[in-house]
Parts: C-alpha cells; structure tokens; sequence
C-alpha cells in the first residue's frame, strides 16, 4: 500500500488540525485509507502527517491537487490574518458592501483571549474604516 510522506508548518496545530480533519472525507472519497499525524517535539509548528492510499497514481493526484493545497493554505495563517480577508469573501458572496451596514457587531466573550482580542481589533478596524458603530455582545446572547 502506498503512503504520502508530507512536511507541513503550522502557526497554530489546534486550528490546522481541525481543518485537517474536516478535510477526512476528502481524502477519503480521493483513495486515503488513512494514516497518522506527528509534531516534532523541538519544533511543534513542524507537522509531518503520514497518509496511506489504495493506490500511487489516485495519491500522486491527490498530493497535487488543488483541493489538498487550498485546504492547508487556509489554516497557513493565523486568525489575524486571515479574519479581514474572510470577512470580505462572506460580504462579496452575500452581494453586500460595507457601506450598507448599519453597525459593526462583535462578541466580547466569553473566549480564548487572542480570539476576543483579534474579533475586537478587526470590528474596531471596520468601524473607522466604514464610520459605522460598533455594538459589543456576548456569546451567550
């Protein structure tokens, strides 16, 4: 049985990790029978992830495909980084424009602090960006 070997570097494992596996049924309907997932203990953001595949061309397809690529670019980045950009594929799909908000909503919590902390930031950049107010909830509303 073949297997697929792949290096990966990972800001933040929880978060790549669950993307990881959401993508299972992927690489399973692509010919995975599986596999395993090792972090190198001097470097935890070294993820090597070992992949076992019925045969070698359907893991040869699978290693270069485009699905595999954006599925782990998607976890490259950290919440910073990627929040601003998301927020702008949500309101390009929903056809909306940041002019026709009427206010800017962010949670205050309860969560992890860098969660908080990043949501807060970004509602208070769309905020000065837009002019529009900003209305703080909780998660518990």
């Amino acid at each position: 049985m073949p297997s697929l070997l792949i290096r990966h570097k990972v800001e933040d494992y929880a978060a790549w990790k669950a993307v990881f596996d959401e993508h299972g049924a992927t690489r399973r309907a692509n010919g995975s029978r599986g596999g395993r997932l090792f972090r190198n203990a001097a470097d935890p953001t070294e993820v090597l992830v070992l992949l076992e595949w019925d045969d070698l061309a359907r893991a040869r397809l699978f290693a270069d495909s485009d699905d595999l690529r954006e599925a782990w670019e998607r976890r490259q980045a950290g919440h910073a980084e990627r929040l601003m950009p998301m927020i702008a594929e949500v309101m390009e799909a929903a056809g909306a424009s940041f002019a026709s908000l009427d206010r800017i909503a962010v949670t205050l919590g309860p969560g992890g602090f860098t969660g908080v902390r990043v949501g807060v930031s970004a509602a208070r950049a769309l905020a000065l960006a837009t002019g529009k107010p900003v209305v703080a909830t909780t998660s518990l509303a």
